[in-house]
């Protein structure tokens, strides 16, 4: 077995691999090409840092990284640790996390980062005897929201936000999947909603249509308890009547967890982020 770079590996190639090694998952994952295609671009996935294990040519196991520069600092983000059943208890996803983060190191990376569900105690053990340490409890959601008539609300699509005023607005930091960067690449995927208040835009949220994944949503702080964000959630659901997701919620962020679950949402998985990172770049 060798362990190579996954530049020459083809979105089948991955998409294969990944849906055998996340088959028998917590939760259950399963893409099509497109969506994995749809995952690298997203994540900012570079294959020439991911690294995959290979046994007579076939992948058997993977870790896909995604790049970023954040705060002057290249950032990696782990998107995707797995190993296929049959090849499992050989000690493969620690070899390739041993081979890769030597990579970032030799990249000049400075952090590196990842979430894991918290009862997956051993991939935890795993990361966490390489040196990730918890940086927050992360809080998932899903569920279907009550379409009424909103019509004391000015709601509409619009085409972009102002990123600096918006960042005013937040609570956290969004999570790596829900970040500007990431909406950045995805933009021509996602609709866009905002709410006004005598045509000042107050509030705003950030849907993938295909996915029914939320990815943002906010209120200004000068704008809120008056049922603007419940507003702007059934405006997006009286567009699709159906479920809709939301993944990695800061659980330190009482005033949104408890918001989303008075919206009707329920909790479906917890997960840690962690990270890595290292003072010296040599």
């Amino acid at each position: 077995m060798t362990i190579q770079t996954l530049e020459q590996a083809t979105a089948r190639d991955l998409t294969t691999v990944f849906n055998h090694a996340f088959s028998d998952y917590l939760i259950p994952v399963q893409l099509n090409e497109a969506q994995m295609t749809s995952k690298i671009i997203s994540d900012g996935i570079q294959l020439p840092l991911s690294v995959g294990m290979y046994d007579d040519e076939k992948l058997i196991g993977f870790i896909l990284y995604g790049m970023d520069v954040i705060e002057g600092k290249q950032v990696a983000y782990n998107a995707g640790t797995g190993v296929i059943p049959d090849k499992r208890g050989q000690k493969i996803a620690s070899q390739l996390l041993d081979v890769s983060l030597n990579l970032l190191r030799s990249k000049k990376v400075a952090r590196v980062q990842l979430e894991v569900i918290t009862t997956n105690t051993r991939a935890f053990n795993l990361y966490a005897q390489m040196g990730f340490n918890i940086k927050r409890e992360l809080n998932c959601y899903k569920g279907r929201i009550p379409s009424v008539d909103q019509s004391q609300h000015d709601i509409r699509i619009i085409p972009t936000v102002d990123w600096e005023l918006i960042k005013t607005w937040w609570n956290t930091e969004p999570s790596w999947q829900n970040s500007i960067s990431g909406m950045k690449r995805i933009e021509e995927q996602i609709m866009m909603v905002g709410a006004f208040e005598n045509n000042q835009l107050s509030g705003y949220l950030i849907l993938n249509p295909t996915s029914k994944r939320i990815h943002q949503f906010g209120v200004d702080k000068n704008f809120r308890h008056r049922g603007i964000g419940r507003a702007l959630f059934q405006f997006i659901s009286s567009v699709a009547d159906t479920d809709f997701s939301l993944i990695n919620m800061d659980d330190a962020d009482q005033q949104t967890n408890d918001f989303l679950r008075r919206l009707g949402l329920v909790g479906t998985i917890q997960q840690f982020e962690m990270s890595l990172e290292w003072t010296n770049k040599s």
